[in-house]
C-alpha cells in the first residue's frame, strides 16, 4: 500500500525518475503489467512530456483493453501538442470503443477540450 500511494504522490507531482524506481519496485511484487505503462504516461503528462506519454499510452494500448482513461489521456496530449489531425482520428475511435454518439463527442470537445478545432 506505501508503494501505491508513493505511485500516486509520484505520479500527480509528475517526479519521473522517483516513480520509475517506484514501479521497478511494485513490478517486484506484482510482476510486469501494462496498466504500469498508463500511470507512467500520466506520470509523463504531469511533468509536460506530452511526446513521451504518447510513447506510453500507445504501447499500453497495445495490450490492454479500451480503457476510458488511456482513450482519455490521449486526447489530453494531442491536444496539448496541437495535433489536430491525431487528436481528432482518436476522439472518432469512442465511436466503436465507447458507443459514442458525434453528439455526445462534440459535448465532450466543447467541454473539455474548447481550443481544439
Amino acid at each position: 500500500m506505501i508503494l501505491l500511494h508513493l505511485l500516486m504522490f509520484n505520479l500527480n507531482e509528475g517526479l519521473m525518475e522517483a516513480n520509475d524506481e517506484t514501479i521497478s519496485q511494485l513490478i517486484e511484487l506484482t510482476g510486469d503489467d501494462p496498466i504500469y505503462l498508463l500511470l507512467f504516461g500520466k506520470t509523463n503528462y504531469y511533468a509536460q512530456q506530452y511526446e513521451a506519454a504518447l510513447m506510453c499510452y500507445e504501447t499500453a494500448a497495445q495490450y490492454l483493453p479500451p480503457l476510458w482513461d488511456l482513450w482519455y489521456s490521449q486526447l489530453e496530449c494531442y491536444y496539448k501538442l496541437h495535433d489536430t489531425e491525431h487528436f481528432n482520428q482518436c476522439l472518432s475511435s469512442a465511436k466503436t470503443s465507447y458507443g459514442m454518439t458525434d453528439d455526445e463527442l462534440t459535448a465532450l470537445q466543447k467541454k473539455h477540450f474548447p481550443q481544439q478545432k
